[in-house]
């Protein structure tokens, strides 16, 4: 569920905001202090902050300086200020330290919200497009787990976990050996046994899985496997 965080004191743009966000997971914090606590105990686990400006224990856009400086997770989180103040100075500032927007109260709930659930919908589409990568003529998709030759109207057969993180990781080392042992160490959890010729296996069904493609594993003979772009 998306999860929102709020910065006001303002009893009633509480309400105001806690109506507009119903359906929402909303955290609502009334002064600073209490916003530092929301984002240390949930991790800055947060999809989007409303901050407003002039809070009892400080100023927002000083407090988001601070956060810009030492956080590199609040960097990337979505913040609106919300705030009463209109003066073009601040809107300036504000929009200077990376804010994505600025709403002025008196504010529309409706229209807030439709500004909320637009940039939640564009991060959601950005960490998916993320999710995708190409090898050679290959599109890895790290959501899925899953393979997709690119202009094969053939889907490629389903790769099992350990199939898809061998493939992943020889595509970050394209024309590199890597030793069986090196494999083992970062595909398979630490401290179970797996012998060499496990791995031959796994392979060996990878490479058929992906025999139409122009992404080939090599063999190095006693060494390991190298993955081959053509």
């Amino acid at each position: 569920m998306d999860k929102i965080l709020c910065v006001e004191d303002s009893p009633e743009y509480r309400e105001v905001l806690k109506s507009a966000l119903k359906g929402l997971h909303a955290d609502f914090a009334s002064t600073l202090a209490e916003a530092r606590m929301f984002l240390k105990n949930n991790d800055n686990n947060y999809d989007l902050m409303l901050l407003d400006v002039s809070l009892p224990d400080g100023d927002g856009i000083k407090f988001l300086s601070e956060f810009n400086l030492k956080n590199k997770n609040i960097r990337e989180m979505p913040v609106f200020i919300v705030s009463s103040d209109s003066d073009e100075l601040s809107k300036v500032t504000a929009f200077g330290l990376g804010v994505d927007d600025y709403i002025c109260k008196p504010f529309s709930p409706i229209e807030l919200l439709a500004r909320v659930q637009a940039k939640i919908r564009k991060l959601r589409e950005q960490k998916m497009d993320s999710s995708k990568a190409i090898v050679g003529d290959i599109e890895v998709n790290q959501h899925k787990m899953s393979l997709q030759i690119q202009g094969d109207s053939e889907p490629v057969p389903e790769v099992t976990p350990i199939e898809f993180k061998i493939f992943a990781l020889l595509s970050k080392h394209p024309g590199n050996i890597l030793s069986r042992g090196q494999i083992i160490d970062s595909v398979w959890p630490l401290n179970t046994f797996i012998t060499e010729r496990t791995v031959d296996a796994h392979v060996s069904r990878l490479r058929r899985k992906i025999i139409r493609s122009k992404v080939n594993i090599e063999t190095v003979f006693g060494v390991g496997y190298k993955l081959i772009l053509e």
